[in-house]
């Protein structure tokens, strides 16, 4: 397998295929932010090439660790995120002289899926990763982070983290609406 050091593939320079690749790209480094997000180690990409006479086909997985907010308790919480990216590289044909009509680019991939982005390349063949490992990521970005499965978030009254503290606001608190359902579930024996 391949490394590289940034989110950028001189697709010129494989040549053998299927080929396998790895990208390791520093937090410091990275192109793009999402928000509420923090990443921690950098992102990592691992890649899977083929390529035809006029595209590329690009498969691969984006791993990230990252710092969010828990939305339950408000304490910083470390995730791990992983996405699948899939991408279709065409190159752009020069156009050559006397034939008219032809725009130098090809038609759309019939393998394409609508999972997958068309990528056009000049004839450089240099493949910039950025939006796709973006994308990939921020759809596994949780809604609502959460610190732990099982995390009590906060006290409602007094705001004391119930992960690390307990406290006395939720005893013998009551809402007067519930009074009666309280004594119909006392007389069937359930409280």
């Amino acid at each position: 397998m391949l490394a590289y050091d940034a989110m950028e593939i001189e697709l010129k320079e494989i040549h053998e295929f299927p080929a396998q690749l790895k990208l390791f790209e520093r937090p410091q480094d990275l192109q793009f932010e999402i928000d509420g997000v923090r990443f921690v180690n950098g992102v990592t990409i691992e890649l899977s090439i083929q390529k035809t006479d006029h595209e590329y086909f690009v498969n691969g997985r984006c791993l990230a660790e990252v710092q969010m907010i828990c939305a339950r308790c408000l304490e910083s919480a470390t995730l791990k995120l992983s996405g699948d990216l899939s991408v279709i590289a065409q190159i752009d044909e020069p156009r050559r002289p006397g034939r008219a009509g032809k725009s130098g680019k090809r038609e759309r991939s019939e393998q394409f899926e609508d999972s997958e982005e068309l990528v056009q390349l000049d004839q450089s063949e240099r493949l910039v990763l950025v939006e796709p490992v973006r994308q990939a990521l921020f759809a596994e970005v949780p809604r609502k982070p959460l610190c732990r499965e099982d995390c009590q978030g906060l006290c409602q009254k007094c705001g004391v983290n119930l992960n690390s503290k307990t406290c006395d606001c939720h005893k013998g608190v009551s809402d007067s609406r519930w009074e009666g359902l309280g004594d119909l579930l006392e007389k069937n024996g359930r409280a």
